[in-house]
């Protein structure tokens, strides 16, 4: 499956392909949720691979956590991964590290 801004590596796995992620996104937001709607009950874990993205709007954590929420709600465990210094600096400063699980690769 593909989106204007991710792919689908394999089921539960995505890479985000845009090297910016602007302002506002409500794509982003909506195609996650859309994802993680159609993949209930056929995977456990949700990676998503930011390690292209290089910018994101502030928002980009709001917009984690609302995902993660749904996640959750859902029994699907989300994982962070291979976030940039940018991108990990923005979750670090809205103090949203210890919620979600990420991990370097």
């Amino acid at each position: 499956m593909t989106s204007s801004y991710f792919r689908e590596i394999k089921p539960g796995y995505l890479e985000i392909k845009r090297e910016e992620i602007p302002l506002n996104c409500p794509e982003l937001k909506t195609q996650l949720l859309d994802y993680l709607s159609r993949i209930i009950g056929s995977v456990k874990n949700l990676t998503l691979n930011f390690s292209d993205v290089r910018e994101a709007c502030t928002s980009c954590p709001a917009i984690l956590v609302q995902v993660l929420a749904r996640a959750r709600k859902q029994g699907i465990e989300l994982t962070l991964e291979g976030l940039t210094e940018r991108v990990a600096t923005q979750i670090d400063i809205a103090k949203l590290s210890p919620i979600f699980r990420i991990t370097y690769s």
